[in-house]
Formats: C-alpha cells, sequence, structure tokens
C-alpha cells in the first residue's frame, strides 16, 4: 500500500525497491518537492521565477516521460507510438 504523499524522495525510496536504476535517474525529482504543496497554497513563500518555472516543467516532463516508459514496458527513447 501506497501513502498519500507530496514527498518525492519517499516515492523515489519506494520505487528503488522495484527498480533501482530508474529511481536513480530521477533522483533529481526531489528538487520539485516545494511545487506540490508550496506554489500551489500560497503563503509565505517568494514566488517562483519564470526560468525556476521553466526548469521545473522540463523536470516534471522528463520524470513523467520516464514514469510512463517504465509502466509501459517501454526502453528508453522509445514510446508507445514506436513499438
Amino acid at each position: 500500500m501506497f501513502p498519500k504523499t507530496h514527498d518525492l524522495g519517499d516515492l523515489l525510496d519506494r520505487l528503488a525497491r522495484v527498480d533501482p536504476a530508474l529511481a536513480a535517474s530521477l533522483r533529481d525529482a526531489v528538487t520539485l518537492n516545494p511545487y506540490g504543496v508550496e506554489e500551489r497554497y500560497p503563503g509565505e513563500s517568494s514566488p517562483m521565477t519564470f526560468e525556476e518555472a521553466k526548469a521545473a516543467i522540463r523536470l516534471a516532463a522528463t520524470v513523467r516521460e520516464a514514469i510512463g516508459r517504465a509502466i509501459q514496458g517501454l526502453p528508453p527513447g522509445r514510446d508507445a507510438n514506436s513499438v
């Protein structure tokens, strides 16, 4: 059973139990942690810059693509349309 969490480090630790290489390749995703809560609920955090937002979007897309490939059992560089 998976806990309800926004902690990407915890989720990556859990992933490492079944796919250590994938978890290691996505370790930078932990930098997205603040955006899961802090940026969604304005308050005391400082606003995100445009460059930070672009970098976060690129990283999130990389994570999404890697997880999608893993779920579909596809090797890196292939997508569902190329099978």
